[in-house]
């Protein structure tokens, strides 16, 4: 796909990321057609820990892309250094064409608040009610209180496979909750000690250990609430832990995906935020 693409179309640069697999792809596709167009690499570290490291395959795979990259980007001194750690010896030099790229945040979209909230609780809501009029479906309340009472009846792990795969086919998840407004009114602004997980719902990030924290918390903690921002296929997996534990309920809360424009209003209400 991507040599066709490379004959039909005038690419002056590819950048690639992880260094599994698209970097391989890049360097092979680029061989084939005898093309001089540079490629780089974003490597995220997850790649390293969970595939690479350990795997004499896919780290052959990723040997070849890392050695024919013109330039390889790490987001801290850390991720660096797992990288000359894993290649140094497979690819000589490589240690001069590792640069960082420090992850960035726009600060004149996300700002510090130090006064009243209440003008961000209310653009949010403004948002989200336009945004829940022009969108696509999200998941809606009626599939979460679906899952809820199949949880909380009793249910084995392969009819909980079946009953996911059954809800996701019934929403799209990369839009917004169709009930989210009405769950974050379960929210006392300025009382309640909120927690914002930001992410992907992946075992790899973590989300279930937030869980487990939140249960621990609960009892101690009346006011603690946690809101669940993002999508993955992992996501009615962790809803399912959650339900298990009736002393979460009214504690925590899924809105979907939001985008920049809403989190610059929500994430200001947060007395902890969890980016994984």
């Amino acid at each position: 796909a991507l040599t066709h693409f490379l004959k039909n179309h005038a690419v002056d640069f590819i950048h690639t990321h992880h260094v599994i697999m698209s970097p391989i792809i890049a360097h092979r596709a680029l061989s084939s057609l005898k093309s001089s167009i540079p490629f780089v690499i974003t490597s995220h570290g997850s790649e390293l820990t969970y595939s690479v490291r350990g795997n004499p395959q896919l780290k052959a795979y990723a040997i070849e892309g890392v050695s024919h990259a013109k330039a390889l980007f790490a987001s801290s001194t850390y991720l660096k250094h797992l990288l000359l750690t894993e290649f140094k010896k497979a690819v000589p030099g490589i240690a001069g064409n590792i640069h960082i790229n420090p992850c960035g945040v726009n600060t004149r979209e996300f700002v510090p608040v130090y006064d009243v909230k209440q003008k961000h609780i209310k653009q949010l809501e403004s948002k989200l009610k336009q945004k829940l009029t022009t969108q696509k479906k999200g998941k809606s309340g009626a599939l979460k209180e679906g899952l809820k009472t199949r949880v909380r009846k009793g249910i084995k792990p392969g009819s909980l496979h079946s009953l996911i795969t059954s809800i996701q086919s019934q929403y799209d998840m990369h839009y917004l909750d169709q009930d989210c407004l009405q769950s974050l009114k379960h929210i006392a602004w300025g009382k309640d000690r909120i927690i914002i997980y930001v992410g992907k719902f992946m075992k790899t990030k973590g989300p279930q250990v937030v869980v487990n924290v939140l249960r621990r918390l609960a009892p101690k903690m009346p006011t603690l609430k946690c809101i669940f921002v993002g999508f993955g296929r992992d996501r009615e997996y962790l809803e399912s832990l959650i339900y298990k534990h009736k002393a979460l309920d009214g504690r925590v809360f899924f809105t979907g995906l939001l985008e920049h424009a809403e989190l610059k209003h929500l994430l200001p209400l947060a007395d902890m935020l969890i980016v994984p």
